[in-house]
């Protein structure tokens, strides 16, 4: 479902969540329910908390390479300090998929406009009775979307190795790897011809001048 519906990202998920609207780039600005934050820094947090598998990622900037090979997002709106700490003021977003039991493997390539490509693959194997792993990666890259610039184009490269010990129907130990490389120029600005040529857009005159630039 999460596929057809066009969530290949955080920043897709107002698609099925609307309560849910990130803000993209490299932060990856997080509201849900209208509460966010606008200060960034190493010592930081967000007050809404991202957990995958279980495991809490504390900057948003590990975001962009998590949406892949996922079994199920959920969003669980409003505080949830009880059970999710201090970081989750407006709420927050879980994905998971574990290995399996049975023996699995999928792939997909996707082509586009702008030398668009993406690649994606995953490979669950049940190691006996008790012990599974599974692996999974994933490449996305393609142009800026600017004509005369190389700005707002995309090189995304993560993958995650899981092996997961389940010796009981109620015990289970799950030991995750899981590397993202974000690369590219990211997101910038270009400059509109119309308002250079014609100035009375900004400045109310007919001075050919260029307001506030850079």
């Amino acid at each position: 479902t999460l596929l057809q519906q066009g969530v290949k990202d955080i920043t897709d998920l107002s698609r099925v969540a609307p309560e849910v609207n990130v803000r993209p780039g490299t932060m990856n600005n997080i509201t849900i329910r209208g509460i966010r934050t606008n200060s960034f820094g190493p010592t930081l947090d967000s007050p809404n908390a991202v957990y995958v598998d279980g495991n809490f990622n504390a900057r948003f900037t590990s975001l962009n390479g998590l949406f892949f090979d996922m079994q199920r997002i959920q969003v669980l709106n409003g505080p949830q300090g009880t059970l999710y700490g201090r970081n989750s003021a407006g709420g927050a977003i879980h994905i998971t998929n574990k290995p399996g039991e049975e023996f699995t493997a999928d792939g997909a390539v996707e082509i586009g406009n702008y030398n668009a490509l993406m690649l994606t693959g995953a490979l669950n194997l049940p190691l006996g009775d008790t012990v599974a792993a599974r692996f999974s990666y994933y490449r996305s890259e393609r142009d800026g979307f600017y004509q005369d610039t190389d700005l707002n184009d995309q090189d995304l490269q993560s993958w995650r190795a899981q092996l997961q010990w389940k010796p009981g129907e109620n015990d289970s130990l799950l030991l995750s790897a899981f590397s993202s490389k974000l690369g590219g120029k990211g997101s910038g600005a270009v400059t509109l011809e119309s308002v250079l040529k014609n100035p009375t857009i900004l400045t109310n005159t007919t001075t050919n001048s260029i307001v506030a630039f850079n």
